[in-house]
Protein backbone atom coordinates (compact mmCIF):
# COMPACT_ATOMS: atom_id res chain seq x y z
CA UNK A 1 0.00 0.00 0.00
CA UNK A 2 2.78 2.50 0.38
CA UNK A 3 4.31 1.70 -2.65
CA UNK A 4 1.13 2.58 -4.44
CA UNK A 5 0.82 6.06 -2.02
CA UNK A 6 4.12 6.80 -3.22
CA UNK A 7 3.32 5.82 -6.57
CA UNK A 8 0.02 8.38 -7.17
CA UNK A 9 2.10 10.99 -5.40
CA UNK A 10 5.22 10.73 -8.26
CA UNK A 11 2.49 10.52 -11.24
CA UNK A 12 1.87 14.39 -11.34
CA UNK A 13 5.26 15.07 -11.46
CA UNK A 14 6.08 12.77 -13.89
CA UNK A 15 3.64 14.50 -16.38
CA UNK A 16 4.88 17.58 -15.82
CA UNK A 17 8.40 17.12 -17.01
CA UNK A 18 6.87 14.82 -19.91
CA UNK A 19 5.26 18.06 -20.63
CA UNK A 20 8.27 20.53 -20.02
CA UNK A 21 10.58 18.18 -22.35
CA UNK A 22 8.42 17.98 -25.24
CA UNK A 23 7.40 21.60 -25.46
CA UNK A 24 10.50 23.30 -26.69
CA UNK A 25 10.32 27.19 -25.52
CA UNK A 26 10.50 29.98 -28.40
CA UNK A 27 14.10 31.54 -28.94
CA UNK A 28 14.37 35.09 -28.89
CA UNK A 29 15.95 36.51 -32.37
CA UNK A 30 18.73 39.57 -32.07
CA UNK A 31 15.76 42.02 -32.84
CA UNK A 32 13.80 41.22 -29.63
CA UNK A 33 11.24 39.30 -31.18
CA UNK A 34 10.46 35.76 -30.60
CA UNK A 35 11.16 32.56 -33.11
CA UNK A 36 9.13 29.09 -33.40
CA UNK A 37 11.40 26.43 -32.39
CA UNK A 38 11.29 23.02 -34.63
CA UNK A 39 9.85 22.77 -38.30
CA UNK A 40 6.73 24.13 -37.65
CA UNK A 41 8.34 27.81 -37.75
CA UNK A 42 8.54 26.73 -41.90
CA UNK A 43 5.14 25.72 -42.08
CA UNK A 44 3.42 27.80 -44.96
CA UNK A 45 -0.81 27.79 -45.30
CA UNK A 46 -1.86 27.66 -49.19
CA UNK A 47 -5.78 26.69 -48.09
CA UNK A 48 -7.45 29.56 -50.22
CA UNK A 49 -4.29 30.10 -52.62
CA UNK A 50 -5.87 31.67 -55.52
CA UNK A 51 -3.12 30.13 -57.88
CA UNK A 52 -3.60 26.72 -58.98
CA UNK A 53 -0.62 23.88 -58.08
CA UNK A 54 1.64 23.75 -61.01
CA UNK A 55 0.50 27.33 -62.83
CA UNK A 56 -0.62 30.60 -62.36
CA UNK A 57 -3.80 32.35 -61.92
CA UNK A 58 -4.40 32.74 -65.56
CA UNK A 59 -3.87 29.06 -66.21
CA UNK A 60 -7.47 28.39 -65.16
CA UNK A 61 -8.74 29.99 -67.95
CA UNK A 62 -11.66 32.22 -67.98
CA UNK A 63 -15.19 31.57 -70.22
CA UNK A 64 -16.18 34.76 -71.98
CA UNK A 65 -19.84 35.73 -70.86
CA UNK A 66 -22.67 36.45 -73.20
CA UNK A 67 -22.23 40.20 -74.74
CA UNK A 68 -24.41 42.56 -73.19
CA UNK A 69 -25.88 43.94 -76.49
CA UNK A 70 -26.44 40.71 -77.87
CA UNK A 71 -28.82 39.55 -74.97
CA UNK A 72 -30.62 42.76 -74.66
CA UNK A 73 -31.34 42.58 -78.34
CA UNK A 74 -32.42 39.03 -77.98
CA UNK A 75 -34.40 39.86 -74.80
CA UNK A 76 -36.39 42.50 -76.63
CA UNK A 77 -37.65 39.71 -78.73
CA UNK A 78 -41.38 39.12 -77.59
CA UNK A 79 -41.73 35.53 -77.17
CA UNK A 80 -37.87 34.70 -77.72
CA UNK A 81 -37.30 31.33 -74.86
CA UNK A 82 -33.95 31.37 -73.28
CA UNK A 83 -32.39 29.03 -70.47
CA UNK A 84 -29.57 30.27 -68.99
CA UNK A 85 -26.80 27.89 -66.78
CA UNK A 86 -25.27 28.92 -63.32
CA UNK A 87 -22.82 31.35 -65.04
CA UNK A 88 -25.73 33.49 -66.55
CA UNK A 89 -25.06 32.87 -70.13
CA UNK A 90 -27.67 31.68 -72.90
CA UNK A 91 -27.38 28.03 -73.63
CA UNK A 92 -30.71 27.47 -75.42
CA UNK A 93 -32.54 29.52 -77.81
CA UNK A 94 -35.91 29.20 -79.39
CA UNK A 95 -36.42 31.84 -82.11
CA UNK A 96 -39.96 30.35 -82.90
CA UNK A 97 -42.43 32.38 -80.80
CA UNK A 98 -40.38 35.35 -81.04
CA UNK A 99 -41.12 34.94 -85.30
CA UNK A 100 -37.11 36.26 -85.92
CA UNK A 101 -35.38 36.29 -88.97
CA UNK A 102 -31.82 36.20 -89.96
CA UNK A 103 -31.37 39.40 -88.06
CA UNK A 104 -31.74 37.40 -84.97
CA UNK A 105 -29.08 35.10 -85.68
CA UNK A 106 -26.29 37.58 -85.90
CA UNK A 107 -26.37 37.99 -81.96
CA UNK A 108 -25.96 34.18 -81.74
CA UNK A 109 -22.41 34.72 -82.59
CA UNK A 110 -21.68 36.24 -79.42
CA UNK A 111 -23.49 33.97 -77.24
CA UNK A 112 -20.46 31.49 -76.95
CA UNK A 113 -22.02 29.09 -74.31
CA UNK A 114 -25.27 28.57 -76.69
CA UNK A 115 -25.89 24.82 -77.05
CA UNK A 116 -28.99 24.50 -78.21
CA UNK A 117 -30.72 26.70 -81.39
CA UNK A 118 -34.45 26.58 -82.98
CA UNK A 119 -34.60 28.66 -86.08
CA UNK A 120 -37.48 26.40 -87.66
CA UNK A 121 -38.76 29.17 -89.52
CA UNK A 122 -39.16 30.05 -93.22
CA UNK A 123 -38.41 33.37 -92.36
CA UNK A 124 -34.40 31.83 -91.40
CA UNK A 125 -32.60 31.84 -94.51
CA UNK A 126 -28.75 31.10 -95.69
CA UNK A 127 -28.00 34.31 -94.80
CA UNK A 128 -28.99 33.80 -91.09
CA UNK A 129 -26.97 30.68 -90.95
CA UNK A 130 -23.55 32.29 -92.11
CA UNK A 131 -24.12 34.07 -88.48
CA UNK A 132 -23.16 30.71 -87.01
CA UNK A 133 -19.83 30.15 -88.59
CA UNK A 134 -17.50 29.51 -85.97
CA UNK A 135 -20.13 28.99 -83.19
CA UNK A 136 -17.61 26.23 -81.06
CA UNK A 137 -20.31 25.53 -78.61
CA UNK A 138 -23.66 24.64 -80.99
CA UNK A 139 -24.82 21.07 -80.83
CA UNK A 140 -28.13 20.86 -81.56
CA UNK A 141 -29.93 23.15 -84.08
CA UNK A 142 -33.19 23.03 -85.27
CA UNK A 143 -33.90 24.16 -88.87
CA UNK A 144 -37.01 22.20 -89.58
CA UNK A 145 -39.06 24.23 -92.46
CA UNK A 146 -36.48 26.95 -92.70
CA UNK A 147 -35.77 28.62 -95.78
CA UNK A 148 -32.68 27.32 -96.61
CA UNK A 149 -30.74 24.95 -98.69
CA UNK A 150 -27.82 23.25 -100.11
CA UNK A 151 -25.40 26.71 -100.19
CA UNK A 152 -26.06 27.13 -96.30
CA UNK A 153 -24.79 24.02 -95.10
CA UNK A 154 -21.40 25.05 -96.20
CA UNK A 155 -21.81 27.59 -92.75
CA UNK A 156 -22.59 24.77 -90.67
CA UNK A 157 -19.53 23.09 -91.45
CA UNK A 158 -17.67 25.34 -88.98
CA UNK A 159 -19.60 24.63 -86.66
CA UNK A 160 -17.78 21.64 -84.72
CA UNK A 161 -19.51 20.16 -81.98
CA UNK A 162 -22.60 20.12 -84.16
CA UNK A 163 -24.35 16.60 -82.93
CA UNK A 164 -28.08 16.98 -83.60
CA UNK A 165 -29.61 18.80 -86.76
CA UNK A 166 -32.96 19.09 -87.99
CA UNK A 167 -33.37 19.80 -91.89
CA UNK A 168 -37.27 18.55 -92.99
CA UNK A 169 -39.35 20.32 -95.17
CA UNK A 170 -36.11 22.59 -96.31
CA UNK A 171 -34.70 22.71 -99.96
CA UNK A 172 -31.27 19.99 -99.22
CA UNK A 173 -29.86 18.08 -101.49
CA UNK A 174 -27.40 15.79 -102.35
CA UNK A 175 -24.82 18.12 -102.68
CA UNK A 176 -26.00 20.04 -99.58
CA UNK A 177 -25.08 16.38 -97.47
CA UNK A 178 -21.36 16.76 -98.78
CA UNK A 179 -20.99 19.43 -96.39
CA UNK A 180 -22.79 17.70 -93.29
CA UNK A 181 -20.27 14.93 -93.89
CA UNK A 182 -17.75 17.10 -92.92
CA UNK A 183 -19.28 17.40 -89.58
CA UNK A 184 -16.76 15.35 -87.04
CA UNK A 185 -19.51 14.97 -84.26
CA UNK A 186 -22.71 14.85 -86.31
CA UNK A 187 -24.34 11.87 -84.51
CA UNK A 188 -28.77 12.85 -85.68
CA UNK A 189 -29.57 14.14 -89.15
CA UNK A 190 -33.45 14.60 -89.73
CA UNK A 191 -34.40 14.85 -93.43
CA UNK A 192 -38.22 14.34 -93.52
CA UNK A 193 -40.17 15.92 -96.86
CA UNK A 194 -36.89 17.03 -98.61
CA UNK A 195 -35.67 15.70 -101.81
CA UNK A 196 -32.97 13.69 -100.23
CA UNK A 197 -35.86 11.58 -98.06
CA UNK A 198 -37.95 11.20 -101.24
CA UNK A 199 -34.68 9.03 -103.05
Amino acid sequence: MKRVAKASRLLPLAVVCLLLSGCPQPRESRDGEEVGAGPAAQDVDTVGSDVPVGGDASSAGERPQDVAEAVAALEAMEGAEMERNERGNIVRLNLVPARATDEALRHVADLPELAELDASLPSVTNVGLAHLRGHLSLKVLNLAGAGVDDAGMESLTECPQLEALDLSRTAIQEEGLKYLAQLPNLKRLRLVKTAVSDK
